[in-house]
């Protein structure tokens, strides 16, 4: 929902759809915030050099609004966080501990 207020307001159009946020929402019960933070970073990276490839194939020409659903990005940034899942958790470990805390919720 923030993402796609977000998009409204730079975009001045509609930036994700409800289809994403359902998508999201379900990824999210499954694997907990932590992970729905790794697999967006992801789901971006993924759809940034997609984007890039496209551009490039095109000589700098896109058509004007032209829509690349994200669901495909998100299931490809999900597989990618399950591959890397056990270095994460040493990551999340790392990272609660350099701050102090025994446990990350």
């Amino acid at each position: 929902m923030i993402m796609d207020i977000f998009s409204f307001l730079v975009l001045k159009k509609e930036g994700f759809g409800f289809g994403d946020i359902k998508l999201l929402a379900a990824l999210g019960i499954m694997f907990g915030w932590k992970y729905i933070l790794v697999i967006m970073v992801m789901a971006s990276l993924v759809a940034a050099v997609h984007f890039l490839i496209l551009i490039f194939m095109h000589n700098g020409k896109t058509d004007e609004g032209t829509y690349l659903p994200m669901a495909p990005y998100l299931c490809i940034g999900t597989a990618i966080t399950l591959v890397c899942m056990p270095w994460l958790e040493k990551l999340f470990e790392l990272y609660g501990t350099v701050l102090g805390m025994t446990y990350l919720p």
